[in-house]
């Protein structure tokens, strides 16, 4: 055999290079959809060891997967009055949409009461901005409230009541707090009992005050009303605020959590958004780099 048999002609050569280059692209695609699987996978995991680290003092969770159920005790299951499951644009699985109307009640267990400490946790993402959205917690018969994040587009309230006509009320301008159409944004009150102990905290930054107004009370008298999702009212009751948008991922727990645990939940919230789609890698990063730099300055 010749040598002339062995050489590559420059049309040969050029082929080889061709198919080198496309085999090279696709090892690259393909090894790059397998870093981003195995970041959602790790991403998952991490949750799901976060997620049982924070359980032991959780009264009720409820997931929202198609029903208003109690997914942790099973012993606070709730009834939609006009609020409807939905399955897209979730933080995780499904969620409940609310057009205005509408809100969850999750009845008058005594378990959801304020007595001493607590914590209360909800996901929302507004589709209409409005000066009063609602809330959640308990009222009082009289309209007043036990325990209350009461959100909106122009103030906000972390609420709490010792009787029927005593308040005592953290107030957050748009200065401190503000919400945004679409975007989801996570919510915690906690009270550990103390005085000046109520707290807010939104995407796991712990709000500033623009005022207090009354004195937060030693304990918090037992409420027979229902603990509801995504209304408050105001005069006696007579008066609705409605919350429009998604819900989701909505706990009580029985005790103030700390500040890291309430920081690792949104982690949590936020692993959930990059796994189910509904942020995508650089709002991702965004978001971490903000509770960084947030945290930094506390």
């Amino acid at each position: 055999m010749s040598k002339k048999q062995f050489a590559f002609t420059l049309i040969e050569l050029l082929v080889v290079i061709a198919i080198i280059g496309i085999l090279s692209s696709l090892i690259v695609v393909s090894m790059s959809g397998v870093t981003d699987k195995a970041n959602i996978a790790k991403a998952q995991v991490f949750s799901n060891s976060l997620r049982n680290s924070l359980m032991l003092n959780l009264v009720s969770e409820w997931k929202l997967d198609g029903d208003t159920n109690d997914s942790w005790s099973g012993g606070n299951n709730g009834t939609a009055n006009g609020a409807i499951p939905i399955s897209s644009g979730c933080v995780q699985g499904t969620c409940y949409g609310f057009d205005g109307n509408d809100y969850i009640d999750y009845g008058t267990g005594s378990n959801l009461n304020a007595i001493t400490s607590f914590s209360e946790s909800i996901w929302i993402k507004p589709t209409v901005l409005a000066g009063n959205m609602g809330g959640i917690g308990k009222y009082w018969t009289s309209g007043q409230r036990s325990q209350m994040i009461q959100f909106g587009n122009a103030i906000n309230y972390a609420v709490l009541s010792s009787d029927g006509t005593v308040l005592s009320y953290n107030t957050y301008s748009t200065a401190v707090f503000s919400l945004a159409a679409n975007v989801w944004k996570y919510l915690v009150m906690t009270y550990d009992g103390s005085a000046l102990s109520l707290k807010l905290y939104a995407n796991g930054v712990l709000l500033t005050p623009t005022s207090t107004t009354g004195t937060i009370p030693s304990s918090i008298k037992s409420s027979s009303d229902s603990f509801k999702v995504g209304v408050w009212s105001s005069n006696g009751g007579t008066t609705n605020y409605y919350f429009t948008g998604s819900i989701d991922e909505v706990r009580f727990f029985n005790a103030a959590l700390p500040t890291s645990q309430i920081k690792e939940q949104y982690f949590i919230g936020l692993n959930k958004l990059f796994i189910m789609g509904q942020i995508n890698n650089k709002e991702y990063q965004q978001r971490l780099a903000e509770l960084e730099n947030k945290t930094a300055r506390e």
